[in-house]
């Protein structure tokens, strides 16, 4: 099971470099290596998607050196971004924090300031780097992803009243994109995760399943196994947190996500060992060994 910040880092790059061409159709020229870092771009995209972090290396290596050679200084800045998401995502997190750095260096350069605010805040959310940096409340002009951002990083921060705020401003984002209701999606969740926090149990249960109404209605499977794995921690009653956990085992066994499998496997068997039902405690605990010695 992939820490939550990959998928956060996913969601973010596809609203990143989900730009397309800088050039309007009709145009008599385009540069073409523009476009070739925009399409390789796309094809690193889906393979984020698939969980195929070596192939989207490989494409945003390509996508990254199409950008330099097209002389677009925010085009090159996307790609050293998109080249930092995937090295994080695939757990290379210092190669990632390299090329974020090589990212902002570019974006202060070209006076982007949007790319840069994504940047330090795809940094600031890397393990062991909270606490380097401390924003307020952003101002309203940035895309709705960085907001999200910004609330996951005051989340982890304790600054709690700043990251509802900014949970807020992504709520009052009406669209009806995919991605917008994916964004959405992880605002309802974050608040989840606050008000468990904050020991309000109907409040998490509330965002919760505001959150999981939203991933089904887009297929987002290991971000709803997330929801329903983190809604069978609650203080729900034991029916409503096995019914929860079963329905994330079955998606993390299709994912074929070992670690996911063992954590639910675990929780239901606390859960039948609590109310005395040795027999499915067993059943729990042979499925857990046979899970031994499979890589996570």
């Amino acid at each position: 099971m992939k820490h939550l910040y990959v998928h956060l880092v996913v969601i973010t790059l596809l609203t990143a470099c989900g730009s397309g061409p800088r050039y309007v159709a009709g145009e008599a020229v385009q540069n073409p290596y523009v476009k070739r870092a925009n399409t390789l771009a796309e094809v690193g995209i889906s393979a984020m998607q698939g969980e195929r972090w070596d192939y989207a290396l490989n494409v945003f290596a390509r996508a990254l050196k199409e950008a330099q050679l097209s002389d677009d200084l925010c085009l090159v800045t996307k790609q050293w971004y998109n080249l930092g998401a995937a090295h994080v995502a695939a757990g290379d997190r210092q190669e990632g924090l390299r090329d974020f750095h090589a990212a902002q260096v570019i974006a202060e350069r070209a006076g982007d300031s949007v790319m840069t605010m994504r940047i330090r805040l795809a940094r600031a959310l890397l393990p062991g780097q909270a606490n380097t940096w401390q924003p307020d409340l952003l101002a309203a002009k940035y895309p709705v992803d960085i907001h999200l951002a910004a609330a996951r990083l005051a989340q982890k921060q304790k600054r709690y009243h700043v990251a509802k705020q900014e949970y807020d401003v992504v709520l009052k984002q009406r669209g009806r994109s995919r991605m917008g209701v994916l964004y959405r999606a992880q605002a309802h969740l974050g608040l989840a995760m606050l008000a468990r926090e904050e020991q309000d149990v109907a409040n998490a249960k509330q965002e919760v399943e505001a959150s999981l109404g939203l991933l089904r209605q887009v297929g987002s499977p290991r971000l709803t196994a997330y929801a329903l794995l983190f809604y069978g921690g609650l203080e729900v009653s034991a029916h409503d947190r096995r019914q929860s956990l079963q329905r994330a085992l079955v998606i993390y066994q299709a994912l074929g996500d070992v670690r996911g499998q063992r954590v639910c496997l675990i929780a239901l068997a606390k859960i039948e060992n609590h109310v005395g039902d040795v027999k499915s405690v067993r059943a729990y605990q042979q499925h857990l060994e046979s899970l031994q010695g499979r890589k996570d």
